[in-house]
């Protein structure tokens, strides 16, 4: 479900969102943002992916009012901003978010900005990254693993359970239950 904030459609990056001859971005070398972790390179979208970002962002001359991702030029709200930060020179500079990807036709490379809105009305970008969007046509089909039969001819089983540091009478009740 995409959101809504001060009248603007904000969320997922949909096929309209994939500008492929955008107009170029003046970014201010004044904004220092930056990702904890680089993008990766290609994103393989399948019928739709996410990824989560993690950065941190801060203006060297003014005050930030508001900030907000621009991924294929769609805006997309952050999750947290104003998060600390002790690794950095504004303390209050964290952000981070999750970018929802619908299932595409074609591919694309798109770029993944960051944008203030600065407290003297000024706006200021800073490029996070690009990536390589891939559509799912390009993926090719999924081959789903045999599965494995038991010895007694039944169905296959897959069990999962938390198992860090259970308590001993619990994790012994739990391994009864399946046998």
């Amino acid at each position: 479900m995409d959101a809504k904030r001060d009248g603007k459609r904000l969320g997922r990056v949909g096929r309209r969102g994939l500008s492929v001859s955008a107009p170029p971005t003046v970014l201010d070398p004044e904004l220092e943002a930056s990702l904890d972790t680089p993008l990766p390179r290609r994103l393989e979208l399948g019928r739709g992916n996410a990824i989560f970002l993690l950065g941190s962002c801060f203006h060297r001359d003014a005050a930030i009012h508001e900030l907000r991702l621009l991924v294929a030029g769609s805006p997309v709200e952050l999750t947290a901003v104003r998060m600390p930060r002790m690794d950095r020179p504004t303390y209050r500079s964290g952000f981070w978010a999750i970018v929802p990807f619908e299932a595409h036709t074609v591919s694309a490379r798109v770029e993944v900005l960051i944008e203030a809105r600065l407290a003297d009305g000024r706006t200021s970008r800073a490029l996070l990254g690009e990536l390589e969007l891939l559509a799912e046509a390009q993926i090719g089909p999924v081959r789903a693993a045999a599965p494995a039969t038991p010895p007694d001819g039944g169905g296959p089983v897959a069990i999962c359970m938390a198992t860090h540091n259970p308590d001993p009478g619990l994790f012994a009740r739990q391994i009864a239950s399946i046998r």
